[in-house]
């Protein structure tokens, strides 16, 4: 996918999918630099990038350039300027944005390709290569979002955290019940009455959709609530 981009007349791939009930950024897809990307990641950029506000939103590709901010709905915010001023000194000048919403599994996809070029020869790119570029990007997406679904996630792949909704004191809960204790013996270690236990489990199971104790501690394992 990078090698038939770059063919196109692009620097760089990106991919991002959105759950499309929660609206929530599941991850992303970059062939940019390392030390970009953690950066991006680590400032949490994703929540203001007008990329993944595209692919949310509209179904047809937009063109954004940094010069005058193209077909692409930019915000008004200085967390999402700052972003874009800083993605223009690393290259990333214009774009092309594609969103999928044929959602595999609830999922929206977009591809997302960049070049360090003006606005006058970008311009001039799109209309030559449009259709070997949907072309292209519509098989990267059926490839990717397969993969990402099936959790044979790739080493460019960035999943985002998803936040803990559970307290301090669920968390302890759900540890004395992963480590064997039974209700009696969880009252006893967190000095707190058996029916408060019940009542933390209850929360517990609501907060992550579980029907049993044992899904929830599956649950919270699996997206790393507990700490392990």
């Amino acid at each position: 996918a990078e090698l038939y981009c770059q063919r196109q007349g692009f620097d760089y791939v990106n991919y991002g999918m959105v759950d499309q009930v929660t609206r929530e950024v599941v991850g992303m897809y970059s062939n940019m630099r390392e030390d970009w990307m953690e950066y991006y990641m680590g400032n949490e950029y994703y929540l203001h990038d007008p990329f993944f506000r595209h692919i949310m939103n509209r179904n047809r590709e937009v063109t954004y350039d940094h010069e005058t901010g193209g077909d692409l709905n930019i915000a008004d915010h200085p967390v999402e300027i700052q972003m874009l001023n800083e993605a223009a000194d690393e290259g990333l000048s214009s774009a092309l944005c594609i969103p999928f919403h044929n959602a595999n599994l609830g999922m929206l996809g977009g591809v997302n390709l960049v070049n360090d070029m003006d606005k006058a020869s970008f311009d001039k790119l799109i209309p030559v290569k449009r259709q070997d570029i949907l072309h292209g990007s519509a098989l990267f997406h059926s490839y990717l979002s397969s993969q990402i679904v099936k959790e044979q996630l790739i080493s460019t792949w960035y999943p985002i955290g998803h936040k803990n909704p559970l307290s301090s004191r669920e968390i302890e809960v759900l540890k004395w019940l992963a480590s064997g204790f039974k209700n009696d013996r969880i009252a006893e270690k967190m000095k707190i009455k058996p029916e408060t236990v019940n009542f933390h489990f209850s929360s517990i199971k609501r907060k992550l959709g579980a029907r049993t104790r044992e899904q929830a501690i599956a649950i919270a394992i699996q997206k790393r609530f507990l700490g392990f």
